[in-house]
């Protein structure tokens, strides 16, 4: 039997509509003649949370930081949601029955990838990589078929993989060292790329007040994306991520975004690493070199356990003269500001030299 494991329902439909044999549908799957298809629709599955490392952290505390997990020990769970439950156990009753998975996703590898990682699937798999004329009838499709192992997309799936690990943990570090050490235990979420993003607004609000450059506009949801996908990659959702954390003031898409005093304060109070957009842009471009396979994950991941226990040691080293608040920038502003229009105008190239901690390895 042949298992394809799409990324979503609407796919699912358009492979089973192509595969020769008699059609039978239902909430889950599709069975076409001897082949069964069945779809993700989202990210089924989540990295576990710290307290399933260790019971430590299952209290926010700053004394139990750093937060590190040893690259094999690794683990996915379930979303928190009775119907993806239902959704792996359809699944996992047949990919036990398979003798080949195929994967095809027009939303990202990784969502597939991963399920098929978390039920241990060693048989032989394969990758669908349509383009619209594949479709086109049940021939041009059958003849893709044979077009690419996948094992020569694992890097692909091994750099989103790395991606997804480095974000939680700058996230689940910086967000409870800084709400524990520097805001008095007010909730501050912190991300590898929001933080960056909302950097970019502070300074062009900071700039256009001070009359530095009279020619600016505040940015609107399309030239802060555009500006923000010169260095990394980012989404509508980081925005409206900003606006939920109450750091950005923004009412429509065509709306000037304007920074919030807990935004600026924050902005002003963090290590200049966790704003620069330009590190970010540097983990990308090693994410890059995953995926061409020239850099190790696992050397990834270290060097992503260094940045955090740097970044630690410097927000500890703030903790008592440094409080985040709505309140009026302390005297540090001057000098932050300074730091971050250097990050403005930093391009692509200049960002892989100044993101030090994921540098490349000498060959």
């Amino acid at each position: 039997m042949r298992l394809f494991i799409v990324s979503n329902h609407s796919l699912a439909l358009t492979i089973a509509d192509v595969l020769p044999g008699i059609r039978e549908g239902s909430d889950d799957h599709i069975e076409v003649g001897d082949d069964v298809v069945t779809w993700c629709d989202g990210h089924l599955l989540k990295l576990c949370e710290p307290d399933f490392y260790d019971s430590r952290w299952a209290k926010w505390d700053a004394s139990t930081l750093p937060i590190k997990v040893p690259f094999e020990r690794w683990q996915l769970t379930p979303q928190d949601d009775p119907l993806v439950k239902k959704r792996l156990a359809t699944i996992e009753s047949f990919i036990k029955k398979a003798s080949l998975v195929v994967t095809a996703s027009n939303q990202g590898q990784m969502r597939v990838a991963e399920v098929i990682d978390y039920f241990g699937y060693s048989g032989k798999v394969m990758r669908l990589r349509l383009r619209d004329r594949d479709l086109r009838s049940a021939k041009n499709f059958e003849a893709s078929m044979s077009m690419i192992n996948d094992s020569k997309c694992r890097n692909l799936y091994l750099a989103e993989l790395c991606r997804s690990r480095a974000d939680w943990l700058v996230g689940k570090n910086m967000s409870r060292a800084v709400t524990k050490l520097l805001a008095c235990d007010k909730l501050i979420p912190i991300g590898r790329i929001q933080t960056p993003m909302l950097a970019l607004i502070v300074r062009r609000c900071i700039d256009i007040e001070s009359a530095t450059e009279t020619r600016q506009e505040y940015y609107k949801e399309r030239t802060l994306l555009r500006e923000m996908q010169r260095f990394a990659r980012c989404e509508t959702y980081d925005i409206t991520a900003l606006k939920a954390r109450g750091y950005i003031k923004v009412y429509s898409r065509s709306d000037p975004i304007k920074d919030t005093a807990l935004g600026r304060s924050l902005i002003l109070a963090l290590p200049e690493q966790l704003t620069d957009i330009a590190v970010a842009a540097a983990w990308e471009d090693v994410l890059d070199q995953i995926v061409a396979g020239s850099y190790a994950p696992e050397e990834f991941m270290r060097r992503i356990d260094i940045f955090v226990g740097k970044r630690l040691d410097e927000i500890k080293a703030l903790s008592g003269k440094v409080v985040i608040s709505p309140g009026t920038p302390g005297p540090q502003s001057h000098q932050k500001m300074s730091s971050l229009q250097r990050v403005h105008t930093a391009n692509k190239s200049e960002a892989s030299t100044m993101g030090r901690h994921v540098s490349k390895p000498s060959h």
